[in-house]
């Protein structure tokens, strides 16, 4: 999908209507997602209840879906089970720390101290490449930080400074040298933690993901970063073990050491005679 020119623009605002955009969007949806294709084919279209059901939910504006199953008449079953799912995960889901916690130390190592949300959405939009405008978490993601800049227009300044940065630093090995290597270390591995919610983390988790991204931080060094944080480490059973070997092979190997030596000594003594 090409970037829309000025024209463009221009012709949506003035000549599109809302009915054509909510179409368009439908479709770009349904190429988008097959779980949707699934349940507008498999579901609404054959079960009358769960067309009252999505109907019920149109009318009540609050909340949030986070599955099709939702939009079912058997989402209410799936909500509390959610919500019961929610309520026994602590509070410091990320290796003991908070959102707010985790929040404030990627501010600390990301370029600039700018958004979090826009910082991850630009991230995002370039990973995606050519795919993002068809994304429908990054179109959502787009509407709201539309929303949230014209109520506080310092995220337009920041955005402008994140997309320019991205594009200055497009490849992996420039963004590195923009932050400085200890930064960037850091930054993937708290954006990992975001990104992978648990209470512990095992070091050789990290050091896999690094190593995926070309960067390879030693055991001590990672040790010292959740020390210094407070960040748990999941130091159960499980880590590689380094193989001792045992008493047979140490016999076999001292009785063919021995037999080449006595070998080694008969021959010597041989040649004496």
């Amino acid at each position: 999908m090409r970037t829309p020119g000025p024209e463009d623009r221009v012709r949506r605002l003035i000549e599109t209507t809302d009915e054509g955009t909510a179409a368009e969007l439908f479709v770009t949806l349904c190429r988008a997602s097959s779980e949707l294709r699934h349940w507008l084919w498999e579901d609404f279209a054959r079960d009358p209840k769960v067309r009252e059901s999505f109907r019920q939910r149109l009318r009540n504006r609050s909340g949030v879906v986070h599955r099709f199953a939702e939009l079912s008449d058997d989402g209410d079953g799936w909500r509390r089970e959610l919500r019961d799912v929610r309520n026994k995960f602590p509070r410091q889901l990320y290796g003991g720390l908070t959102w707010s916690q985790l929040e404030k130390l990627i501010a600390q190592h990301r370029a600039a101290k700018t958004d979090l949300g826009a910082y991850l959405f630009t991230a995002a939009w370039h990973a995606s490449g050519k795919r993002a405008p068809r994304s429908p978490l990054l179109i959502r993601a787009a509407l709201d930080l539309m929303d949230a800049a014209f109520a506080d227009p310092r995220l337009f300044r920041q955005l402008e400074r994140l997309i320019a940065h991205t594009r200055d630093n497009a490849d992996r090995a420039s963004r590195r040298a923009a932050l400085g290597y200890t930064d960037w270390w850091k930054l993937n591995v708290l954006l990992y933690m975001l990104r992978h919610p648990r209470g512990a983390y095992p070091i050789r988790e990290f050091r896999a993901h690094l190593a995926r991204r070309g960067m390879n931080v030693s055991v001590k060094y990672l040790q010292r970063f959740c020390t210094q944080h407070g960040i748990k480490r999941d130091v159960r059973a499980g880590r590689p073990r380094i193989r001792k070997p045992d008493s047979a092979t140490e016999t076999g190997v001292n009785g063919l050491a021995s037999t080449t030596r006595g070998r080694s000594t008969a021959s010597h003594s041989h040649r004496v005679r």
